[in-house]
């Protein structure tokens, strides 16, 4: 790595830490004493001041809780103003009034609060509503990072990308054949088909014309059959994504956003059943006049498979990230996880294997996952890259470096590419 990835990493790093610094400014002690308590339980690190005059800039804060006069909380701003990053002002106010709010708002803060009126949990509640609000901003900031990161690799990647796809060519045919033996034996359906018919003949016994099997043995029987169906279903809709357009509407960024956000309420029951939880970016574009043709119900289809691969193969007690970007004339939806650690297996997707993944039964691990209900038949992303193209979209995968927990960790982003309707 060169210097200039170490001094990024780092300067990465730092910004995490101190976006976890809040600092205290004229909270009496009880006061003092009830917000430490609080930002412990949220995850941040406390600094207190009794006063602006005694206050000394020698770490940087990501938040500034301030009780004090308007008069005061200028001269606090004004500390701040030299300071590298601008942090996030609170101000709580014993007697508000519309004029203070608002010049409080023209000096700089992004929120003032009733003293006497606020809860310990209304408090607790905007931190953590910031707190949501950085992490997804400082993930944004390190996907913009590997983006651009990605495109300079890309540009060394297609000077020698054909002559090592004509090399790994026969590599990946063998691949695919193994992971079509895998897909078909292990697990219900096909395999598990075959097995229930080997069993009906150790077992069955005839009766004149009939023959007398064991209802369990059936009902495996018939179980099997309708996951079999449901394979030469999925392959039916992928052929009729590939040869039949499906008529678009047009949709805004917020109601694309709207659609996500329901689509995560229905798997949100097995995210937490595999110690998961789920978040998505604010609706920022709701002011927007960008628009999308969209087929609302290819694309939720799109949408769930995103999500249960994400579940499927993310670390338990990690969190996936739904994040929207808006960028000249397309918009990126990007889906974030944090990959598991499997015996053997890289973690994370290489980049060698980045578009692989997107053809019909690949797979990176043989590990079959029949608790999540979707066909592990390595089929889900190659029906999700169906319905994008469709929508004259692209969908791309690759590792995304995060310092969210100031440690460098591993992230998988799938990200949507779907361009902004022309005229619009």
């Amino acid at each position: 790595m060169t210097n200039v990835g170490i001094e990024n990493k780092e300067a990465r790093r730092f910004e995490r830490r101190a976006k976890k610094n809040i600092l205290l400014v004229g909270t009496n002690p009880e006061r003092t004493d009830l917000l430490a308590k609080i930002c412990e339980r949220v995850g941040l690190t406390f600094f207190h001041s009794d006063s602006v005059d005694r206050l000394e800039l020698d770490v940087e804060f990501g938040i500034v809780y301030c009780e004090l006069s308007i008069s005061d909380f200028e001269t606090l701003t004004k500390k701040f103003s030299n300071s590298k990053r601008n942090p996030i002002f609170i101000l709580g106010l014993e007697n508000p009034n519309a004029r203070t709010i608002v010049k409080a708002l023209r000096l700089g803060a992004f929120d003032c609060i009733a003293i006497q009126e606020t809860s310990p949990s209304e408090i607790t509640e905007t931190l953590m509503h910031m707190k949501e609000n950085w992490e997804l901003d400082l993930l944004q900031d390190d996907l913009e990072t590997e983006r651009f990161n990605k495109i300079q690799g890309d540009l060394d990647w297609n000077s020698f990308r054909k002559d090592l796809i004509r090399k790994d060519l026969q590599t990946k045919s063998a691949y695919l054949i193994s992971n079509i033996r895998t897909s078909l034996s292990q697990g219900s359906g096909f395999g598990a088909l075959v097995s229930a018919i080997g069993l009906l003949k150790k077992k069955a016994k005839l009766n004149g014309k009939y023959y007398e099997v064991p209802s369990t043995l059936i009902e495996l029987l018939f179980s099997n059959a309708e996951t079999a169906n449901r394979i030469i279903e999925i392959f039916n809709e992928m052929d009729y994504f590939i040869h039949n357009p499906q008529i678009k509407e047009v949709y805004s960024i917020s109601q694309i956003h709207s659609l996500f956000k329901k689509e995560i309420s229905k798997v949100l029951e097995l995210a937490r059943s595999k110690r998961l939880s789920i978040k998505i970016c604010e609706d920022k574009y709701r002011d927007s006049r960008a628009e999308v043709g969209i087929h609302a119900e290819s694309f939720k289809k799109a949408l769930e498979e995103l999500l249960l691969n994400a579940i499927k193969f993310s670390e338990p007690n990690t969190t996936i990230y739904v994040l929207f970007t808006l960028k000249k004339r397309k918009l990126l939806i990007s889906v974030l996880n944090s990959p598991k650690n499997e015996a053997g297996i890289p973690k994370g997707i290489p980049s060698e294997e980045s578009e692989f993944v997107f053809q019909p039964f690949a797979r990176l691990t043989k590990y079959v996952h029949e608790d999540i209900p979707t066909l592990d038949y390595g089929l889900g992303l190659p029906l999700v890259e169906k319905i994008v193209s469709n929508h004259e979209g692209k969908i791309s995968t690759f590792n995304v470096t995060s310092f969210l927990d100031e440690e460098e960790e591993t992230m998988v982003l799938m990200e949507m590419d779907l361009p902004i309707l022309v005229g619009h």
